[in-house]
């Protein structure tokens, strides 16, 4: 936030603010993860960050890679109510995914 207020060259959010014209709801943020040092940090920022970003490209360790697109569609079931079958029209809700 305060990178943003005195527009620090070195900040891409103030970057990208001051050349759309955006401004942040720095209110309305939430923390979707810690991470005790820099490696934790920008795993979780690129784990919950899509390619169109505006964060310095940080590629996601390939070891988290396969388990990020159904981790992801787990969380979209539990917030949007169960995955209808599209052949069955049955609820999905009980169906697990399993990264082995």
């Amino acid at each position: 936030m305060r990178a943003v207020r005195r527009m620090d060259p070195l900040s891409l959010v103030a970057e990208h603010c001051a050349d759309s014209g955006h401004t942040l709801a720095f209110q309305n943020a939430k923390i979707l993860g810690r991470g005790i040092d820099r490696v934790a940090r920008e795993t979780i920022e690129t784990w919950h960050t899509g390619t169109t970003s505006i964060n310095r490209c940080v590629t996601l360790p390939t070891a988290y890679q396969a388990l990020r697109a159904p981790l992801n569609e787990q969380k979209n079931q539990r917030e949007h109510g169960p995955y209808m079958h599209p052949n069955i029209g049955e609820s999905m809700a009980d169906t697990h995914v399993i990264a082995t």
